[in-house]
């Protein structure tokens, strides 16, 4: 028996000139397949946690090497501090501002127009996807700033994520969590430009499970929630290639098993060349998950590519029977023919959902 499509995930970013436009493509392109529609990132937001560099620019003392590239800034040497400058840098950005929160409300009103008009169906949420405080301290800042930085940032998403809470209705609102420094960190990558620091006095996987159950417990209870679990798209390449989803599917039931919220989707990337039954057999693990009602998504859907689409689709349903399907990441860094290619292929596998499929 082939696997059950449930519906299509839009993981983020996807390259179309703004938000209106985004909310009417993929709503026109995806009739009836799809559960929630981020705003597209558009503009500065299309690299992910790039955009951010505007902000933490600020406080040149923090900048690591990675962070100085963002700014054009790659041949600088870090200037030499203090302890003394360093707390006072870090006291300082105890007012940082993520703008997150901004972004996700200018954006829900272009969505709430479009539901009203009937451009977007009425039971789809709005999407926002946030980094963690972990991803955006690895890629950005010095190791010696680490500890005191992430405490910061954590702080500041946190603070967007209850404005963004605040401002739109619950039974509307779907937050995503994307993890791309933690899933690195766990692979032994050797991130170039970028020190990733001692955090782990418990070990590294029980702190990234640890830091993503915090983060996640503070989404209130009725907004839908999920993870994605991401390896990078820098360049349009992952940061490494993971050998099979046994690494994502462990962190994924430890941080099930752990979290005192639901976790109602989890992203999993699937690699071009992955239609080998190997990549997907650690899925059994969430077999029982999936089964209990939470959605198992997989990012297997590739540019200009239906015929291998089908085939990962057709190998995962050896393992899982039912999945939702996306992208591996987001879609920013193609260009918009790559990316429509992207939404007519998960069109032409996906047939027509009208409620969460019970297996």
């Amino acid at each position: 028996m082939p696997p059950k499509i449930t519906n299509v995930h839009l993981v983020g970013s996807i390259p179309l000139s703004n938000t209106e436009e985004v909310l009417r493509t993929v709503s026109q392109t995806l009739p009836n397949r799809l559960r929630r529609i981020p705003d597209g990132e558009t503009g500065e937001r299309n690299y992910f946690v790039k955009w951010q560099a505007r902000i933490i620019g600020q406080w040149p003392l923090v900048w690591n090497g990675l962070m100085r590239w963002f700014m054009g800034l790659e041949d600088q040497q870090p200037p030499s501090f203090s302890e003394e400058e360093k707390e006072k840098v870090l006291r300082e950005m105890e007012s940082l501002e993520t703008e997150y929160d901004v972004k996700a409300l200018e954006s829900y009103e272009v969505f709430k127009k479009l539901k009203e008009e009937g451009v977007i169906e009425k039971d789809v949420k709005f999407l926002v996807a946030l980094p963690t405080p972990l991803t955006v301290t690895a890629l950005n800042i010095r190791k010696e700033f680490h500890v005191g930085f992430e405490r910061v940032y954590k702080e500041a998403i946190l603070r967007a994520l209850g404005r963004i809470m605040e401002g739109i209705p619950k039974r509307e609102l779907a937050i995503q969590w994307d993890c791309p420094s933690e899933m690195g960190m766990i692979e032994g990558v050797d991130f170039k430009g970028r020190e990733t620091g001692k955090w782990w006095a418990e070990g590294m996987v029980e702190g990234v499970v640890e830091r993503l159950k915090r983060v996640c417990e503070s989404v209130d209870e009725g907004v839908e929630m999920g993870v994605h679990f991401c390896y990078g798209d820098m360049q349009g390449k992952h940061f490494v290639e993971p050998k099979d989803t046994g690494v994502m599917v462990d962190v994924a039931t430890r941080l099930l098993d752990t979290c005192n919220r639901p976790i109602d989707f989890l992203h999993i990337p699937v690699p071009k060349d992955r239609t080998d039954d190997q990549y997907f057999e650690p899925l059994k693990g969430l077999l029982p998950y999936v089964r209990d009602g939470h959605e198992l998504c997989l990012g297997l859907v590739h540019t200009e590519d239906l015929g291998g689409t089908w085939d990962r689709i057709q190998t995962a349903g050896k393992v899982v029977p039912a999945f939702s399907i996306s992208s591996e990441c987001g879609l920013g860094r193609k260009s918009r023919e790559q990316g429509l290619s992207v939404l007519d292929t998960a069109f032409a596998v996906c047939e027509p959902v009208v409620s969460k499929a019970k297996w």
